[in-house]
């Protein structure tokens, strides 16, 4: 129908269902007058001229309406020039279908219970700007769908609430349109198709409340803070714009990923917030995991991007192979686990851990290379976890400068630090707890220094296992696998082994502290005790490396040794009391003693052995082969079953140059006679060796039996504290007696009165510890005194 005069119907009314219909109207020919103009039926009618001036309502109960021209309320339009109030264009089972250019539009519109369809079909965007409320009209719910297959911004910037029952919004075909209304619907928000967007960059735009159905694309792209607090399902994605907050705080199952290049939240604190497992998430912004439940991310979900992460609360398992490349934050109480089993990738710019950061890896078991490395800094007061989930000691590889606090804890498999290649590369602080794994408990717990260079660990590395049936062996090792030089100056109480693979580990840097652990030391490197103080090992030391004693203390080695390299003794005293096979024991500038066995050869160039230990002064030391070329110290003791401390060489026992042999009496004051065998053999170029000691000359028979004899003995030793002097009185004599001080010398003025301040020995008194002195009646001022020499 083609108006060619201007007509002023009271109400216009189509009801076509077979037939389509069209009426186009001319600046000369259109519909003006107060009517209005009401779509009935099934069939379509289209609008097009855009001439039409009623002011009446347009009405669409049923069918389509076909317009190409919409602008502004009180101008002509394929609607007529009817203001832009809602009730001018009402939506009651019908659709509107606009098919023109771009329009900017003002009217709001009433939406009816039988609902109704706005498309946008033309070649720009619809877009409704009033920001006022949609006028909902009857009473039930009702369903207001948004289609078309315009991919531009079109727009609706009313307000969409409910009235007598809940409005759902629907979003079909596969256009695009905005929500930028303060909308409070309650029925939930269906999206078949296209792209549904929360806001317009702006403050204001919302989805209601109720589920989000997602089978296109949802974005968020409001300025503030959005809060979803239905879950979002479907198959399609969302996508979080740059200058949105976006809270998810209900459970969400939607499959076709997430997109934020702002702030999305996922959980408020409570047990829900969490997406599906296997979906992935680009995240350019700011993600936030704050949820007491555990979100567990695997296969296909991972995080890329170069945003950042916030653990808040509860644990994100993110096992996939994450490539984002922003920093990771994990809040008091919250876990963050990168990897299990075999999967998992961490490539964060660094860890700030004040919670837990969970390593879970069962792959690239040592000697095998880690897969698993983080290479960035942990920092923090959190902890760090070493775990396995299976038999499997697999490890995780630590390369950063990382400076937590909270304890790293090595649940099971290994923990390596250093990639041995790197100086600097891979170090922690903190004490390293083994402890009992959350999956799987009977394997395998190693620390691991793979460092090239020189590193002091000052932590103490002890065993936490509560598990009795886990074998001692994997309550926890230390290994050092490095070329470098790890020096351990905590107290170290694991269980398990010590292996020395190469480089060198030192025991202590010149103070009171660092230990080796309980269990026996396999060493195929360099092992240094650079300790003061006396420190005591209990295990064994296997292994074809070196032992150095370099410290001012005392280290005393109480087990079966069986390593084969040399062992030298530089500074200090070493006691072995057990058995050594070292190859060659050179004793340059320190003291070897002990009472255990040298099954091979003991050089003493400079230095002083001298056999016995703390725990038992006299004590015999057996060696195979023994080169004396320093100083010898042996105790005596005529009170003891063995009289002084003995050597016992089982070949060779020979001076190879001039010595010193000192003697130190422990018991009973020596006498001339007194002989003690010190060798069990004599001594070759025995003669070399001067013997002194306890004031006593000495006679050599080392060379012929392997003996020494006094000679002459020194004097007893005198008291040094003054006496306290016994006297008794009678008419004819003084007695006086100090039993305790012999060798004190009895001093008299007995010499009259010419002389009463001068002091005379008694003669022979420093043999005596008593006298009686006849009273002489004629004398007076006669006083003794007690001196000692």
């Amino acid at each position: 129908i083609i108006l060619n005069a201007v007509v002023t119907p009271s109400v216009i009314v189509v009801n076509n269902n077979a037939k389509d219909y069209s009426l186009t109207s001319s600046s000369s020919a259109y519909i003006d007058g107060t009517g209005s103009l009401i779509k009935s039926g099934t069939g379509s009618l289209t609008l097009s001229g855009g001439a039409n001036r009623f002011t009446g309502p347009t009405v669409i109960n049923n069918g389509t309406l076909i317009v190409e021209t919409l602008v502004n309320g009180g101008l002509p339009s394929d609607i007529g020039a009817s203001s832009s109030s809602a009730e001018n264009l009402v939506l009651d089972g019908g659709a509107l279908v606009y098919t023109g250019p771009g329009a900017t539009i003002d009217r709001l519109f009433t939406l009816g219970v039988s609902g109704g369809v706005i498309q946008a079909s033309g070649a720009g965007a619809l877009r409704f700007i009033n920001a006022g409320i949609i006028s909902l009209q009857g009473m039930g719910g009702r369903m207001l769908t948004l289609a078309g297959d315009n991919q531009d911004n079109n727009l609706v910037a009313a307000s969409i609430g409910d009235a007598g029952g809940p409005t759902t919004v629907i979003k079909s075909g596969s256009g695009k349109w905005i929500l930028a209304g303060e909308n409070t619907y309650s029925g939930g928000t269906v999206i078949n198709g296209g792209v549904l967007q929360v806001g317009n960059g702006g403050p204001s735009g919302s989805v209601g409340s109720g589920g989000i159905i997602n089978n296109g694309q949802l974005i968020f792209n409001k300025a503030g803070t959005t809060l979803i607090s239905g879950g979002i399902s479907g198959v399609g994605s969302l996508l979080n714009e740059a200058n949105s907050t976006l809270i998810l705080a209900a459970n969400n199952t939607y499959r076709g990923g997430t997109t934020n290049r702002g702030v999305l939240q996922l959980g408020t604190g409570g047990p829900t917030g969490v997406l599906p497992g296997d979906v992935p998430i680009h995240n350019d912004g700011l993600l936030i995991y704050n949820s007491t439940s555990m979100m567990a991310l695997s296969g296909n979900g991972i995080i890329t991007g170069s945003g950042n992460l916030v653990v808040q609360a509860g644990r994100l398992m993110a096992i996939g192979a994450n490539s984002y490349t922003g920093w990771t934050l994990i809040h008091p109480g919250a876990t963050f686990q990168p990897c299990r089993g075999n999967a998992g990738q961490l490539i964060s710019s660094v860890v700030t851990n004040n919670g837990t950061l969970r390593l879970v890896r069962q792959d690239g078991i040592w000697p095998d290379t880690a897969v698993f490395v983080y290479s960035g800094n942990i920092v923090g007061s959190g902890r760090v976890i070493k775990d396995v989930n299976n038999f499997n000691p697999g490890s995780v590889g630590l390369t950063g400068t990382n400076t937590y606090t909270g304890g790293t804890y090595i649940a099971g498999g290994a923990l390596v630090l250093g990639d041995g290649m790197t100086p600097g590369a891979g170090s922690i602080v903190g004490d390293v707890i083994f402890t009992d794994s959350e999956e799987y408990n009977y394997t395998q717990r190693s620390l691991i220094f793979n460092r090239p260079d020189d590193v002091v660990f000052s932590g103490n590395i002890v065993s936490a296992v509560s598990d009795q049936n886990v074998a001692v062996a994997d309550r926890g090792r230390v290994i050092h696998a490095g070329i470098g030089k790890l020096t351990l100056t905590g107290i170290n109480t694991y269980e398990g082994q010590t292996v020395i693979q190469s480089g060198t580990l030192q025991i202590g840097n010149g103070g009171a502290s660092g230990t080796l652990g309980r269990g026996n030391v396999q060493n195929d490197g360099l092992l240094i005790f650079n300790r003061s103080g006396e420190y005591e090992y209990n295990g064994a030391i296997t292994g074809s490396g070196m032992v150095i004693q370099a410290g001012t203390g005392t280290i005393i080695l109480n087990g079966n040794h069986t390593y084969t390299g040399n062992t030298v003794v530089s500074n200090g005293t070493l006691i072995v009391n057990g058995q050594s096979s070292s190859y060659w024991t050179y004793v340059y500038g320190g003291k070897l003693g002990g009472n255990g066995t040298f099954t091979s050869v003991v050089e003493v160039d400079g230095g002083t052995i001298a056999p016995g230990s703390p725990s038992s002064p006299i004590g015999t030391l057996t060696v195979n082969e023994l080169y004396l070329g320093g100083t010898l110290e042996f105790e005596v003791d005529k009170s003891h079953p063995q009289l002084n401390d003995k050597i016992v060489a089982n070949a060779v026992l020979r001076v190879t140059k001039a010595g010193t042999l000192k003697i130190v009496n422990r018991g009973p004051s020596l006498q001339a006679g007194d002989r003690f065998v010190l060798f069990n053999m004599p001594v070759e170029n025995g003669n070399l060796l001067t013997i002194t000691g306890e004031g006593a000359t000495w006679k050599n028979d080392l060379a012929v039996d392997g003996s020494v004899t006094v000679l002459t003995a020194p004097p007893p030793p005198i008291n040094p504290n003054p006496p306290v002097i016994q006297f008794s009185i009678t008419d004819s004599a003084v007695a006086l007696a100090w039993p305790t001080n012999k060798g004190w010398i009895l001093q008299t003025n007995s010499v009259g009165l010419n002389a009463p301040d001068k002091w005379f020995a008694v003669p022979g008194s420093e043999n005596m510890t008593n006298i009686t002195i006849p009273i002489d009646k004629g004398k007076t001022n006669v006083y003794f005194r007690m001196v000692k020499p």
